[in-house]
């Protein structure tokens, strides 16, 4: 966020050359710095969909189906977890009382 902000800032100031307190040098600054964002926003755009992809095991299954790993959501989203397993315990008390707990779907199988 803070990227895309300081890219709008200098965009801004290059779409008004010279206005108010800018001058030459100024506007060759801030024509360095809107470039070098840019490169970097670009950089981290294309890590950030390699990542969510490639990079990461059942990316593509998980996107396609909708269902993670049960371990990969205790992981990343425990509280998520604990929430739908209290609901499903509510829904069926006598396992609950039993201790057992069913494992969450997972693709493929």
């Amino acid at each position: 966020m803070l990227g895309g902000g300081l890219l709008i800032v200098s965009g801004i100031a290059l779409m008004f050359p010279f206005f108010g307190w800018l001058d030459i040098q100024a506007m060759q600054w801030i024509l360095i710095v809107h470039a070098a964002l840019g490169l970097i926003m670009i950089a981290v755009i294309i890590g950030h969909i390699y990542i969510g992809t490639v990079g990461m095991e059942g990316a593509f299954d998980a996107m396609w189906s909708g269902k993670v790993d049960y371990n990969w959501m205790k992981e990343h989203h425990s509280l998520y977890l604990e929430e739908i397993e209290g609901r499903r315990h509510e829904a069926r008390p006598d396992e609950a009382r039993r201790g057992r707990r069913e494992p969450h779907p997972v693709p493929g199988e």
